[in-house]
């Protein structure tokens, strides 16, 4: 699960320490077997300079299983849950004061009065949350550190708030083949993109979604991603946010439902958000075309296939109509915001399918550009330091473009480079 994938994936400064831990004590172990043992024992095959593979291997599962355990620990007590569902963590993350575990389902309705969430409860415990990483203007205080209430953190965070200007909101979607993943696990790039966004001066603002299983079939993903930014679009003001101002951006499945919210308005239309609420979206590694999502040409090839089997029936059923509706390259409109396509270098065949997103937003009149970053692949592509660097300098055009009132200067570039 991902709890256990987040244990194997992250790295922790100790772990090195963990590891001799363990070493010296399996090597002290085996040699003292080996002493004992007759001369017939060195010449085993599963023997080699004094290491046992048995004892290798037990110690590396004794290793594992006290790191999962210390990780579900960090995780438990940290991120996932909190004493009460209006309870958030503040923590420091890079350097960054974070709101932790912000819930953006309101605990307040029933569930026969809100179409927008299909589960016999009101509100996923931890998929129904967002963390908001607040820029380094505002100075972490140590004893923040506990659970608190939004309107608590407001109150204490209120005279640093005041001091900036209505900043930028930019709110990232992890990705994960809508199955998988969260806004709390590097592997799937949204604490990256969350920190490098607010390094830059913006609000940042990393969602969570129900991960599409048998009872959370689309379009559940799309349907919590509105109402996640329909309550930014509610509330960013009150933590310094501008609510007139707030791009989108997205990894993989997170690409995907980025640009959907980006060239497709009804489920935002139906949670009576602005048509131009998002203006602009950074999109990495997307997915345009359920269809087509991969290689070259007008027709699927056989890695498109596969794709459909493992990603796309599982998440959005069988039927070739809801993957035509749910893909964001059959939605494009004239006035849809401008958007940045980001590819990896070695991108799975997935910039074959942003290239013709990118070739039918032209054809569209939307401004569009496309960049692939070298020496990247589908993982490494959102947490580069280039990646950051384009998405970063697009908003800020996008933001000088938007105070001037100037149209957006179209360009479009398929260099690896740039």
């Amino acid at each position: 699960d991902d709890l256990t994938l987040e244990h194997l994936e992250e790295e922790d400064e100790d772990d090195d320490s963990h590891y001799n831990d363990i070493s010296s004590s399996s090597s002290s172990n085996n040699r003292t077997s080996t002493s004992t043992s007759s001369s017939s024992s060195s010449s085993s095959p599963c023997k080699h300079d004094g290491w046992s593979v048995t004892g290798l291997l037990q110690g590396a599962k004794g290793w594992i299983s006290e790191r999962i355990q210390e990780r579900s620990r960090f995780v438990q007590s940290r991120w996932i849950f909190s004493f009460r569902d209006e309870d958030i963590l503040v923590v420091k993350e890079a350097g960054l004061v974070c709101l932790a575990g912000v819930p953006y389902y309101s605990h307040d309705h029933k569930i026969d009065d809100d179409p927008y969430i299909h589960i016999p409860a009101f509100g996923h415990p931890h998929k129904h949350k967002l963390n908001i990483y607040l820029p380094e203007g505002v100075k972490f205080k140590e004893e923040d550190l506990r659970c608190k209430t939004l309107h608590e953190v407001y109150t204490h965070y209120d005279d640093q708030l005041r001091k900036l200007a209505p900043l930028p909101v930019i709110v990232h979607i992890h990705g994960g083949g809508w199955q998988r993943g969260d806004r709390n696990i590097s592997f799937y790039g949204s604490p990256v993109m969350g920190v490098a966004y607010a390094k830059a001066g913006f609000i940042s603002i990393t969602v969570s979604y129900r991960l599409a299983s048998s009872a959370f079939k689309w379009p559940a993903q799309i349907e919590d991603v509105s109402r996640a930014l329909r309550w930014v679009h509610d509330h960013c003001s009150q933590f310094g946010g501008d609510p007139s101002r707030i791009f989108l951006s997205g990894h993989s499945a997170g690409a995907h439902l980025a640009s959907l919210c980006t060239v497709q308005h009804d489920h935002l239309a139906a949670l009576g958000i602005p048509q131009d609420f998002v203006k602009g979206s950074v999109l990495i590694s997307g997915i345009y075309d359920l269809y087509h999502a991969l290689g070259e040409g007008d027709e699927p090839i056989w890695r498109d296939v596969l794709f459909q089997k493992r990603y796309v029936i599982p998440t959005f059923g069988p039927d070739m109509d809801t993957w035509r509706g749910a893909s964001p390259l059959y939605a494009i409109q004239s006035h849809n915001a401008p958007m940045l396509l980001i590819n990896a270098s070695l991108d799975l065949g997935l910039e074959f399918g942003a290239v013709r997103f990118r070739v039918a937003l032209e054809q569209a009149g939307v401004p569009v550009r496309h960049h692939h970053v070298p020496g990247t692949n589908h993982k490494t592509v959102s947490q580069s330091n280039e990646t950051a660097a384009l998405a970063i300098a697009f908003i800020k055009e996008r933001l000088e473009q938007l105070k001037s009132e100037g149209g957006f200067k179209k360009q479009s570039s398929s260099s690896s480079s740039s």
